[in-house]
């Protein structure tokens, strides 16, 4: 069959009349069992995918076809073309998809990737998680850059930038840069900048920053505390008071602050009406 096995201890290359060109190069109890795999070193490391390789490390296995393991313990490949490299108990299980060190971190999504940290997955199709504690990215090309326990799912190409507790679930194309507790649902091409407990629901083109803020309609702009808009086109700013903040019409803008509004200059304020 063409195996082979060069040095090591107790080693074992390929099944006699099924297996072709495998080989296992140093370490001990390496075992390459696909066609053109290769064990290139380590301990107890398999590669019984065809044309798989596992380079050190220690319990790892490539097990899809053209699946690479470099380095780390107890990693997995197992779909077409994935890869780990380094790390402890992660798992490629996406065609194309790769695992880059952490430990116990999944993609599972074809063309994913999660780059380090803990306990990350990456589930759907060219997603990604760069990072983090326990964030999941579940929508085609979702990202979720760093924080903890952060989720994207059902919202193609969105991200979330950092922070912890934040959830995109909506049609897509929405960001929340950081924070903590925030929500976007049920619309797209919204952002929240920054917060603490920012939701954006059924809402489309809608930006907000700032603490416990609610938006319930589309193309809002809020920024401040205590702010809540149920009506289409609206801006809310407002101070960082516990007093409430609400809009009353649509397409409508309202500044709420204490202590007045002072503005220094000339003032031009034009109605859109003609002279």
């Amino acid at each position: 069959d063409y195996s082979i096995v060069i040095g090591g201890n107790g080693n074992t290359a390929g099944f006699v009349g099924t297996n072709l060109y495998s080989i296992v190069a140093g370490g001990g109890s390496n075992r390459s069992f696909g066609n053109g795999a290769s064990v290139l070193g380590g301990i107890n490391n398999l590669s019984s995918g065809d044309y798989s390789v596992s380079v050190g490390g220690s319990s790892n296995l490539a097990r899809g076809p053209y699946v690479s393991i470099l380095g780390g313990y107890f990693n997995t490949g197992f779909a077409s073309g994935s890869v780990v490299a380094g790390g402890k108990l992660n798992v490629a299980q996406g065609v194309m998809s790769s695992v880059l060190g952490g430990e116990a971190n999944n993609a599972s999504g074809a063309y994913s990737i999660v780059a380090g940290g803990l306990w990350n997955v990456a589930q759907s199709g060219n997603s990604s998680v760069l990072g983090g504690i326990r964030n999941i990215a579940r929508a085609t090309g979702a990202v979720i850059v760093a924080g903890s326990r952060n989720t994207i799912y059902g919202s193609q190409q969105s991200m979330i930038g950092a922070g912890n507790l934040n959830t995109i679930n909506g049609t897509g194309m929405s960001v929340i840069l950081q924070g903590q507790s925030n929500t976007i649902s049920s619309g797209g091409f919204n952002t929240i900048a920054n917060g603490h407990n920012v939701n954006i629901h059924s809402s489309n083109f809608s930006f907000a920053a700032g603490k416990d803020i609610t938006i319930n309609s589309v193309a809002n702009f809020a920024f401040g505390q205590n702010i809540t808009s149920n009506h289409s086109g609206v801006t809310i700013l407002g101070d960082a008071s516990s007093s409430s903040k609400t809009s009353a019409f649509p397409n409508s803008a309202y500044l709420y602050y204490q202590s007045g509004v002072h503005i220094k200059g000339p003032f031009v304020l034009n109605s859109g009406a003609t002279p």
